[in-house]
């Protein structure tokens, strides 16, 4: 049987990234991989609110090291597809920070 997908090809300038969902499988392994992370680079893992550019990168045909050659900007545009295409994924981390952070109080 075919793998199906749900995917979309955004154009950036002149770069073209495919954006995926993701399937439940994957984001079990996604859930599971980062039960296990010892190391996180900082900017990797904080430089967006949403997601890390690990994380970006499960979902693109981009990697962490290419995106180093991307402006933020640029890579907001592929999180908006990616968003689009993933939100379950993205209401699930939603609900997993939101359980495991201290909400902050109103001033």
């Amino acid at each position: 049987m075919a793998e199906v997908t749900n995917s979309r090809e955004i154009r950036i300038g002149e770069r073209r990234v495919t954006v995926r969902e993701l399937t439940v499988a994957e984001v079990r392994q996604w859930l599971n991989d980062a039960a296990g992370k010892v190391s996180v680079d900082t900017v990797d893992a904080m430089l967006f609110e949403e997601i890390s550019l690990p994380d970006l990168a499960r979902m693109t045909s981009l990697d962490v090291e290419s995106m180093g050659d991307w402006q933020p900007s640029q890579l907001r545009e592929v999180i908006a597809a990616a968003k689009d295409l993933n939100k379950d994924f993205f209401a699930m981390r939603e609900r997993i920070v939101s359980a495991f952070l201290p909400t902050q109080p109103e001033n």
